[in-house]
């Protein structure tokens, strides 16, 4: 996110909206819209630039890795394949459990390490990745942390303790804290006011200690999370569990929380859901952040076991309940994240039979993914797209409601060709050939046709061809070799559609929004590319005559 960019870099964040997207001819932000590939190549850049002025090594931590979706693990993949970036180093934490053979992010540990061995010839020089297995801590380790909570000295003087808790928690140093705190709540390990130190009952420990600690706790962590959730009052249960499905953020807002707390039975008040933000993190479930000002899950785990608390049966209702009311929040900057997790809540839920129902979460899934786009998140807004088709799909609405049909085609068609996913788009694009009612609507398909031709063969004379016949398609008439004669007649239609002014009339022209400009672009450059300069001014001459007539939008060459 911006957010996280300004964070590691604060010179960034002198670069306002209109630095980064660029402006329109109407004076709005109109979107940059970059491939992946650009993207993974800006992101190198400037990692490559913070190292170079650096003095010392660059070292990135990136936790819960068995959690990464695909674009992530992509751009990690190429980064850590980069022969560029120098004085830099990735820490990479996972849980092996969660980590199976056919996890995006095992073949990313195995082809750069290939990579980085040198077994391809390239990359020789470089250090091999190296695996490091993080394991339980030993008996020795777990005795000195008691010692260190309990302030003793000598790890002798907690034998028995640290026997009993290492039995109980193999170890886990999470579970430790667990049982320690198990320990206290029982009354076994106590603070002895009268000889100012940590005590506890040894007959305790031997008889109660491990089947109390047993029973109650789970080796399994989100178990016994589940299990002290039980404990707390309904409200706070309810809290944590909206929180948890609700994928909530740092940035959230207590009304929102209000609004997802309330139901036809109960409603709350903001003062309520502060008293019950606070009761959670005095229970240890929540973390307050005085930079942030807002309240965060303690551990992952402890959200793990909230979104399992609520039961099965109940899931479905209360995750509808949390997207209407997200999608119901004003749509604005503060709010936006509020539309990701409706619309992620909503594909995730069984697709209703009522097809108008359907049509209604497609058009839904178009306008987040537009959001998505504008905000940079290419993959996110793929994804949207393809649900929003499969939605029109299963309501057997796919061109029949044309109009919303066609936009999602379109957008899709945009969509893949910034991933790079040319084959894909190439689908997309037979498919709104096929199907288009008018050669307006064909547009959007011819032009990404050209484009993904081009962007695959790397062959600028055959995409100019191809760019040529397609104007041609909407009655230009351009030879693909024009002759001196032909040059000359458009030469003199030229300056008569311009009436003896010069070229800086175009600047007096009106605005307006003609796709068919974009069009010609990328053909006049393609021209150029390939060194037609004929055909490069043909086409030039075509769309400055055009423009005459209809106007120039931000796309005119």
């Amino acid at each position: 996110s911006r957010a996280t960019f300004t964070t590691l870099a604060p010179l960034l964040d002198h670069a306002d909206d209109t630095t980064l997207r660029g402006k329109s001819e109407d004076g709005s932000n109109s979107t940059m819209h970059h491939s992946m590939n650009a993207i993974k190549e800006c992101t190198r850049e400037i990692l490559s630039v913070i190292c170079d002025t650096l003095d010392y090594p660059l070292i990135i931590f990136i936790d819960d890795l068995q959690w990464g979706d695909e674009a992530s693990i992509n751009m990690l993949s190429f980064l850590l394949s980069s022969t560029q970036l120098r004085k830099i180093m990735y820490i990479c934490a996972y849980r092996s459990n969660e980590v199976h053979a056919d996890h995006s992010f095992k073949s990313l540990m195995e082809n750069v390490t290939k990579t980085r061995s040198g077994n391809d010839g390239r990359m020789s020089s470089l250090k091999t990745a190296e695996t490091i297995y993080l394991f339980s801590l030993s008996p020795e380790d777990i005795a000195s942390f008691i010692a260190g909570c309990v302030k003793k000295e000598d790890i002798d003087d907690v034998a028995e303790l640290a026997e009993v808790v290492y039995q109980t928690t193999m170890g886990n140093i999470y579970f430790v804290k667990q049982a320690l705190e198990e320990l206290v709540r029982k009354n076994i390990l106590f603070y002895d006011v009268m000889c100012f130190e940590w005590t506890w009952v040894v007959s305790k420990l031997d008889k109660l200690a491990i089947t109390s600690m047993s029973n109650s706790m789970s080796h399994d962590v989100v178990e016994t999370m589940k299990g002290e959730i039980r404990d707390l009052s309904v409200d706070v249960q309810n809290l944590l569990v909206i929180m948890a499905l609700a994928c909530i953020p740092n940035t959230l807002d207590v009304s929102i929380l209000k609004a997802l707390m309330d139901n036809n039975e109960v409603s709350f008040q903001e003062s309520t859901i502060r008293d019950l933000l606070k009761e959670a993190s005095d229970e240890g479930m929540l973390l307050f952040s005085v930079e942030s000002g807002n309240h965060v899950f303690a551990h992952d785990m402890i959200r793990q076991a909230s979104q399992e608390f609520v039961a099965e049966k109940d899931r479905g209702d209360l995750l509808l309940h949390i997207s209407n009311v997200l999608l119901n929040q004003a749509w604005g900057p503060e709010t936006e994240w509020c539309r990701y997790v409706a619309m992620d809540i909503r594909n995730s839920l069984d697709a209703p039979d009522n097809e108008t129902t359907r049509g209604d979460l497609a058009k839904l899934n178009l306008a987040v993914a537009k959001l998505a786009r504008e905000r940079g998140s290419l993959g996110k807004e793929n994804e949207l797209l393809q649900k929003g088709l499969e939605c029109l799909e299963s309501s057997g609405m796919m061109w029949k409601d044309y109009r919303l049909t066609h936009e999602l085609y379109n957008a899709v068609i945009v969509s893949f060709h910034s991933l790079g996913s040319y084959n894909e788009a190439n689908i997309a694009i037979g498919e709104v050939l096929k199907r288009a009612r008018s050669l307006e609507d064909k547009l959007t398909a011819f032009l990404y046709h050209i484009l993904c031709q081009c962007d695959q063969t790397r062959d600028y004379s055959i995409a100019t061809e191809e760019g040529v016949r397609i104007l041609n398609i909407y009655g230009y008439g351009i030879p693909s070799s024009p002759t001196k004669i032909y040059m000359m007649k458009e030469e003199v239609k030229l300056k008569m559609a311009l009436r003896k002014c010069s070229y800086s009339c175009l600047n007096d022209l009106q605005v307006t929004n003609e796709p068919i400009f974009s069009l010609f672009g990328h053909v006049m450059k393609y021209a150029l590319f390939s060194s037609k300069e004929r055909l490069l001014r043909i086409i030039a001459w075509k769309a400055i005559q055009f423009a005459l007539k209809k106007g120039v939008d931000r796309y005119f060459p």
